[in-house]
């Protein structure tokens, strides 16, 4: 959902409506069809790691619940507007998933050295 919105409105330049309004109750079904069609693509591409990364899951979930939680309320209050906000609020959320699967970082950046420097 991030992903999206934030494509949407830094990419595209959406502005989202004033909640509650006739604009709103119109956007939001389309928000929702959008979204179920990114995560569908999403399941369809990354289901099949599914089995790998419950066995990987094994970090502090308890602990990891309070960056993840104020990093989605971060940006649901102050969405993509302000960078500097939703930077903080994505690192947050970063963090927090970074817990719950311990090692996440080291296999990406491995990855991505790997890539960068054997090409």
């Amino acid at each position: 959902m991030v992903f999206v919105a934030g494509i949407a409105v830094l990419g595209f330049g959406y502005v989202t409506p004033e909640p509650g309004s006739a604009a709103w109750f119109v956007a939001t079904p389309l928000w929702i069809l959008v979204l179920g069609v990114v995560l569908v693509g999403l399941v369809l591409v990354f289901g099949r790691f599914e089995g790998v990364r419950a066995r990987c899951a094994a970090g502090r979930p308890g602990l990891a619940s309070v960056p993840i939680v104020l990093g989605m309320l971060g940006i649901a209050a102050f969405g993509f507007a302000d960078p500097l906000r939703a930077l903080g609020s994505s690192a947050l959320l970063l963090a927090g998933l970074s817990l719950v699967w311990p090692g996440v970082w080291e296999r990406v950046l491995g990855r991505l050295v790997d890539l960068v420097f054997t090409r």
